[in-house]
Parts: structure tokens; C-alpha cells; sequence
């Protein structure tokens, strides 16, 4: 079957009303889109095989039903609706949401990505916006969906963290600046290889409006020259550490993995006019969102770490080079084409003590703990999430050990729904505990 032609050019697209649109995908995405079709009277089909009131199954004359087609960032490139729309239908009407909803949106459109540090990145230069007297909204892959944002208009300025899966969808998205925090590994499974997820965030080049500033952390520079790409002309480079780029001391941005974050939105706040009063107040009023390396509670004397954020092996690095004292760490769930080898070999630099312990659970537990235990690092295995804190905390007594670290390095979906769900599990069980102490001081 030839491809079905298109309807309507990406500018004319402000005024489509006449639909319909395919929306694949039910989650916080899909329905945003869907939201601002009925919000534009925009006839449309939500298809998706699990959610009540979609449409489980895709015809094979369905493709002739639309004209637009809207994917939510879920869908791999490999999943049998996206092929079988490839197959058929030209890509200027192939749509990822972000790039959908910014079809109906007049003001500028920030955009931020990178492995790791791009939520806290994008809400820090939210906040300093708002500092400045801008009115701006988060939304992408934290909090809410553009299309949202789109249809409630309180705000004139978007700031939007794109993942490597929204990157790959971006067509039709134009952005008014860019920050790409960092560049690791990650989510290899989805993309086939390391060098197919870097170029899926190379897409938002592309997508930079003439003039837009772009930041760039040291390791994206790194990584372009390993796979012999070109960064475009006028990149604004940010190194991990900068004096003239520090955050005020009395921040969560002065200390830690966050002191590499706060440099490439400096920067960008220089470039786009941003003032450094309104970028260190946002700095000094910022709170860490949950699972992001922060302390839970302190049992029997041992300080208790939740990072269940850490979900690939750099963010999980990072956690470990803020410890100098021995340590338990936690680390395991579900693979997603690690290099474990050279992550555990990475991992034993920072644990070169021979106290410290590392706790592997997991689908991937084994394996991992196998290159961790050639490394020369001491690993005990428990497969079972829903009681490691106590193992963890007898462990930890009988080491001597004064701190836990919950940094999986890997991704939560082999025991639970997301990162989240695993950092609520980890806190959940360290209050156990400390009720526990607490009854038994009385």
C-alpha cells in the first residue's frame, strides 16, 4: 500500500479542526493529547491495548481512518503500531506529543535533556522564571503533559524536559533554547546501542529555532567526538565544575551530584537574560524532588540514603562519589544493556575500601554481582526488595558500616512500576524500622 498523503503542512496545523487523529497511548500523554482535541473539537481514537474506552486493537484498515497520528513516548520503534504507521503513512504526520501540542502554542518552548540531572535542571530553571517575573510552566516528561499546558494556558513560557524516547519523535517541535545536561549510556534496549540513543537527542538540534542558545555538558562533547559527530557551530559548552558558575553555598546545588547541574543553567540563564538574583534565589529556595540522593532516617546509628532515582549506572556513580566514609550499597533491578563489566569496575574505584558492602537484588542481581565480586568487591545477594532494609541494617551492624545507599543503577521494572514505587517501598520499610527502635526506647 502506498503512504497516505498529508492532510495538512505543520504551520496550517494551528487551525485543523476537521481531524480525525489516532492517539496511541492512554497514559499522561494520550490523554493530554486527547484533552486538546476535544478542547478544539478535533475528532479522534485513543487506541490502547489495556486502558477501559480505548481501542485494544489496530485494524488494518484503520490507518485510512486518519489523518494525524499521535504516539505517546512509551512506544518503542519496534512496537507493531509504530511500524505498521511507518510502513504506511509520510512522516509529516507522524506526531510525538510534545511536538503535537506545540503546533497550538504561541510562546516560547525551553527544552532540556540529558541521562541524568534533567528534572531537577528543568525545575530549577522553572523557578528562576518565575523568580525573574516570567510566568512558566514544567511540563514533558516530569509533571504535566504539554498538551495540558496547551490547554490551560497559564503560561507563556513551556519548560520542557524531553526524554530520549519524546527526542525521537520531536519533528515539527521548535524550541527556543536547549540545556542537554549529560550524556551516558542508557535505555540501550530501547534504542539498540549507545550511539542510537545519543543521536535520538541529537534530533533537538535540529529542532532549535535560528538565534535559540544551546548548553551542552562536558560529557556531551566527549561522547560526539567518540562517535565522530559534529556539534553544531555556536554550542555553549558547561563544565561539570566552574567558579564562575557556583551555586550559593546555602543550596542543595553546592554540594553533590546537583553542583554539576547548576553550571549549564548559569549559562543558560546568561545567555536567554535570565538574572544570576533570580537564578540563585530559585537556587536557595529549591527542593530536591523525592528519590533524588537524600537521607531518610537514622536507625541504630546508621544513616539510612534513599537514590531510587539513580536508575542507570552514572547517576548511580555519582551517589557513591559523594560518600568518603565505608558504606552498604544497594544496587540492582532490572538491566536495560548495561556494560556491567566496566559499570562494576567503575563502581569499585569509589568503594575502595574494605569495608564497604554492596547489596545486589533483582533480575540483574546476579550478574551484576559477579562482575562486582571480580572487581574484588565483597557482594551479598537477596533477591527479595520487600525486606532489604533489614538485611541491609544487620549487615551494616555487623560491618560497622554508618550509612546505607539505596542507588540501584538500574531501572525499577522487574519488581515494581517505576522508580517511585521502589523509593516509597525504601522509605516505607526504614520507618518501620525506626518506629521499631522507638518501642523499643520506651
Amino acid at each position: 500500500m502506498s503512504k497516505l498523503p498529508n492532510s495538512q503542512s505543520e504551520s496550517a496545523l494551528h487551525s485543523y479542526e476537521d481531524g480525525p487523529i489516532a492517539i496511541f497511548g492512554a497514559g499522561l500523554s494520550g490523554q493530554g493529547v486527547a484533552a486538546l482535541c476535544a478542547a478544539r473539537r478535533i475528532e479522534h481514537q485513543v487506541f490502547d491495548e489495556v486502558f477501559p474506552g480505548a481501542k485494544a486493537k489496530l485494524e488494518p484498515g484503520d490507518l485510512e481512518l486518519f489523518k494525524q497520528f499521535v504516539f505517546s513516548p512509551g512506544f518503542s520503534p519496534g512496537h507493531p503500531w509504530r511500524k505498521a504507521v511507518r510502513a504506511q503513512i509520510v512522516p509529516e504526520c507522524i506526531w510525538g506529543e510534545l511536538a503535537f501540542a506545540a503546533q497550538f502554542w504561541n510562546g516560547p518552548i525551553l527544552g532540556i535533556t540529558g541521562t541524568n540531572g534533567k528534572s531537577s535542571v528543568t525545575q530549577l530553571l522553572c523557578a528562576a522564571l518565575r523568580a525573574d517575573g516570567r510566568q512558566a510552566a514544567v511540563c514533558g516528561n516530569i509533571g504535566r503533559a504539554f498538551a495540558d499546558v496547551v490547554c490551560a494556558q497559564d503560561a507563556e513560557i513551556a519548560v520542557a524536559e524531553i526524554s530520549s524516547f519524546q527526542a525521537d519523535l520531536s519533528r515539527g517541535l521548535r524550541l527556543d533554547g536547549l540545556i542537554w545536561t549529560n550524556f551516558a549510556p542508557d535505555h540501550l534496549d530501547y534504542h539498540g546501542g549507545a550511539k542510537a540513543y545519543f543521536e535520538a537527542k541529537l534530533n533537538l538540534f535540529d529542532r532549535l529555532k535560528p538565534g535559540a542558545p544551546c548548553v551542552v555538558g562536558e560529557t556531551v562533547f566527549r561522547a560526539a567526538d567518540k562517535f565522530g559527530i559534529d556539534l553544531p557551530t555556536g554550542v555553549i559548552e558547561a563544565a561539570d565544575e566552574e567558579a564562575s558558575t557556583a551555586a550559593p553555598e546555602n543550596s542543595v546545588f553546592a554540594h553533590g551530584p546537583q553542583a554539576q547541574n547548576f553550571p549549564k543553567v548559569a549559562k543558560f540563564a546568561d545567555a536567554w537574560g535570565i538574572s544570576r538574583a533570580a537564578l540563585n534565589q530559585a537556587a536557595r529556595e529549591h527542593k530536591l524532588a523525592p528519590h533524588r540522593l537524600a537521607p531518610v532516617s537514622t536507625v541504630d546509628g546508621i544513616t539510612f540514603w534513599n537514590d531510587s532515582k539513580a536508575t542507570n549506572p552514572d547517576a548511580a556513580l555519582a551517589a557513591l562519589k559523594s560518600f568518603d566514609k565505608p558504606l552498604l550499597w544497594i544496587a540492582g533491578g532490572r538491566d536495560k544493556s548495561t556494560d556491567l563489566k566496566t559499570f562494576a569496575e567503575a563502581a569499585a574505584q569509589h568503594l575502595n575500601n574494605t569495608r564497604s558492602l554492596v547489596l545486589v537484588y533483582g533480575s540483574v542481581g546476579f550478574h551484576f554481582g559477579a562482575e562486582l565480586e571480580t572487581a574484588g568487591i565483597k557482594v551479598i545477594q537477596h533477591n527479595e526488595f520487600a525486606s532489604i532494609v533489614t538485611v541491609a541494617r544487620e549487615l551494616a551492624l555487623q560491618n560497622g558500616l554508618s550509612a546505607v545507599l539505596l542507588s540501584p543503577g538500574f531501572a525499577s521494572f522487574d519488581q515494581f512500576a517505576s522508580y517511585a514505587d521502589r523509593g516509597k517501598s525504601f522509605v516505607s520499610q526504614v520507618l518501620s524500622l525506626k518506629r521499631c527502635e522507638t518501642n523499643d526506647n520506651i
